[in-house]
């Protein structure tokens, strides 16, 4: 296995922090210890991205973690289910712990009224009768902003609009709304609960 150098690899851990929680991460010296660790462990960045995924899709509206400390648990844990065969690492494969996120996905669903949780419950139960986690997490990608209520989508888009205003005026057009569906998802996943099925890609 090949992983970047360690600055690229500590930069891309801030990335994938400041992706999911729309803050920067301000590395401390425990923090620089956990990334020099984990590249010394060859850690690949997709369990710390699977990691920082899980923390989330559960704190939801709370606020992040303060720092990478809080998730050396869970990437020690995940590195090691990888090693033991029980995550399959081939990009082939993609998906992890696919089982448990649906359960998740149901809980959260049960949570919520109306369409949404009608369609959300149908994707549960079309994944456990068999059908490919890529595929429901595809659709649930296409889908899942358009079946949010209005008032749900006017506030994520004024929030969104605030967050990344300062990029906009750098970015095309086309990409500045590829930028800002992908993080429209993002951000009714946190706030849901759902966790992704397809990990490693």
């Amino acid at each position: 296995m090949s992983l970047p150098p360690l600055h690229r690899y500590g930069r891309e851990v801030e990335r994938l922090w400041t992706a999911a929680f729309d803050r920067a991460l301000v590395l401390s010296p425990r923090d620089w210890r956990a990334i020099e660790r984990w590249h010394e462990q060859q850690v690949p960045l997709a369990v710390i991205a699977d990691a920082i995924d899980d923390v989330a899709s559960r704190r939801r509206r709370g606020a992040p973690p303060r720092g990478l400390s809080y998730l050396e648990r869970s990437v020690s844990e995940l590195w090691e289910l990888v090693r033991a065969g029980r995550h399959h690492q081939a990009p082939s494969s993609g998906e992890v712990e696919a089982r448990r996120a649906i359960d998740v996905w149901e809980s959260s669903a049960r949570e919520l009224q109306g369409a949404l949780r009608a369609w959300l419950l149908e994707l549960v139960e079309r994944a456990r009768a068999g059908e490919s986690p890529e595929t429901i997490e595809s659709e649930l990608v296409e889908g899942l902003w358009e079946r949010c209520e209005e008032a749900t989508r006017r506030r994520i888009d004024d929030e969104l609009e605030a967050a990344l205003s300062a990029h906009r005026e750098r970015m095309e057009p086309a990409l500045w709304e590829r930028t800002l569906a992908r993080n429209r998802v993002r951000r009714v996943r946190q706030e849901i609960g759902l966790p992704s099925l397809v990990r490693f890609l």
